[in-house]
């Protein structure tokens, strides 16, 4: 029997069941499209969510060296700093 439940865990019961919406909160991307049809975020909102969210992490693991950020995010050193002028104010 094939199973075609987007939402079932294929590796068991860890703790997380039900829709993604359900689950709570764990960043931009969880829940976005539910977000979406729900009217609370447009798909530009949310592509800053994560956008922005994805810089802040990069420059915690990288230590706030905007290269090696770059590096962890796969772009280059002068794409991640047109997305981090862009969301300068975001970023703190």
């Amino acid at each position: 029997v094939v199973n075609f439940d987007p939402f079932e865990n294929p590796f068991g019961d860890a703790g997380e069941t039900g829709a993604p919406s359900e689950r709570g909160s764990g960043g931009p991307a969880v829940g976005g499209l539910d977000r979406m049809l729900r009217g609370e975020v447009t798909l530009d909102g949310l592509v800053r969510e994560l956008e922005v969210e994805a810089l802040r992490m990069a420059l915690e693991e990288a230590k706030y060296h905007q290269g090696e950020a770059a590096k962890f995010l796969g772009v280059s050193y002068h794409q991640f700093r047109g997305l981090y002028r862009k969301h300068r104010a975001s970023i703190g």
